[in-house]
């Protein structure tokens, strides 16, 4: 034992004694208890593992004695130098105004299981072991395989089928019907054309009976200049036959 753990020692057995006769009365060891746990399931081979101790109810001042499984060492704690005594695989801490603390130690080379164990000395010496975890397993999976996650299947989306729209029926255009187109009739010839066009009957000559010839009468001499009156005549005649035949032409042509 190192002279600074002593010396703590004695000061907590000075508090102790004034604590004593200040409250005579016992320690609760039903109360007292510690317990144990790992950070890890695990450690690899050569691998650091942390160690957690949780202490109560031990009084004023209480100890805790870890004994680590062979090959692993010691590395250190959160408490001081002074609350710690290392004795080969012995281990011993000081509680003093503490109730939890850690320690860390180094796993051996060699995979395996191991078995740590520990004891609560309370301010009444009363011993209680350390409860909780207390083996621990050396190996290349220390650390733990995640647990997959299963991916929720996404659920497929309806898509909404669109509603037939009613194709509108063309309703039938009326055709107009032609209105017949009326003939023009041709136009009737008026009383007056009727009566222009109609041909007048050519008076059949009745034959006269030839008279006896007569001697000519004395040819009297024609004035210079005058035509003769047969021949006026001839072609008074003449003119109203051609009259006559042309007014014939045009009506049959129209009929």
């Amino acid at each position: 034992m190192t002279l600074k753990a002593l010396a703590l020692l004695v000061v907590a057995g000075v508090v102790l004694g004034i604590l004593g006769l200040l409250d005579p009365g016992p320690v609760d060891a039903q109360a007292a208890r510690a317990t144990r746990s790992f950070a890890a399931p695990s450690v690899v081979p050569g691998g650091r593992l942390e160690v957690r101790i949780s202490a109560a109810g031990f009084g004023a001042f209480g100890q805790v004695v870890e004994t680590l499984p062979a090959g692993f060492r010691y590395a250190g704690s959160t408490l001081s130098d002074e609350a710690v005594e290392v004795n080969g695989q012995t281990v011993k801490f000081i509680l003093f105004g503490v109730d939890r603390f850690s320690y860390t130690v180094t796993a051996p080379n060699q995979e395996g299981s191991h078995t740590f164990s520990g004891v609560l000395t309370d301010a009444q010496k009363v011993e209680r072991p350390v409860t909780g975890s207390s083996r621990i397993r050396v190996g290349p999976d220390a650390t733990p395989t995640p647990t997959r996650t299963p991916t929720p299947t996404p659920e497929p989306t309806p898509t909404p089928t669109p509603e037939p729209t009613p194709t509108p029926t063309p309703e039938p255009t009326a055709t107009p019907t032609p209105e017949p187109t009326a003939t023009p009739t041709p136009p009737r010839p008026t009383a007056a054309f009727a009566a222009a066009a109609t041909p007048e009957p050519t008076p059949t000559p009745i034959p006269t009976v030839e008279p006896t010839p007569t001697p000519p009468p004395p040819v009297e001499p024609v004035e210079e200049g005058s035509l003769p009156v047969w021949l006026i005549v001839l072609v008074i005649a003449i003119a109203g036959l051609a009259v006559t035949g042309i007014g014939v032409y045009v009506f049959t042509s129209r009929r």
